[in-house]
């Protein structure tokens, strides 16, 4: 049984496949920081599944896209102004205390699962962004619990 396409229209597979190329990935490159399998996407781009919600607000925050342009296709394909290099460069604009719990608890969390660090980098770009775009509580609990819930569900193959 197919799932139901939550999105304006069927198009968002060609878009997802014109942000991956923008970007120079493969696929098995561009599945890697979503937790998703290369088959999974290979069928999203030909259009024969639609991304979950999920995956959907994953892949706009891992790659810095626009959600209204991966959904319908109209504006800009890339965020601007809430992109982790944006951030970085105007370094009046970091919370070091923030960038400190996320990259604490980032490596608290791998050394319990002895995962390999790959992903690390995009972890810590994605939860950064996460709590400056969404004004959340920036406190070591809050980051821990933000980062163990959105690793949960990775584990347990929730994106697909």
């Amino acid at each position: 049984m197919s799932r139901k396409n939550l999105f304006s229209d069927k198009k968002i597979g060609k878009r997802i496949k014109a942000v991956r190329q923008s970007k120079g990935l493969l696929q098995k490159e561009f599945v890697e920081p979503l937790g998703i399998k290369q088959a999974h996407l290979s069928s999203i781009e030909k259009g024969e599944r639609a991304p979950s919600k999920t995956l959907f607000i994953l892949m706009c925050l891992i790659y810095s896209i626009n959600r209204k342009w991966l959904d319908t296709g109209e504006g800009e394909m890339f965020e601007t102004d809430q992109s982790i290099d944006a951030i970085l460069n105007k370094p009046s604009h970091i919370d070091s205390e923030l960038l400190s719990n996320i990259i604490d608890v980032a490596l608290e969390y791998l050394k319990k699962i002895k995962n390999n660090p790959k992903g690390m980098g995009k972890l810590v770009t994605v939860t950064y962004n996460s709590f400056v775009k969404n004004k959340w509580e920036t406190d070591i609990d809050s980051v821990r619990e933000k980062i163990y819930v959105a690793l949960d569900i990775f584990s347990k193959g929730g994106l697909e």
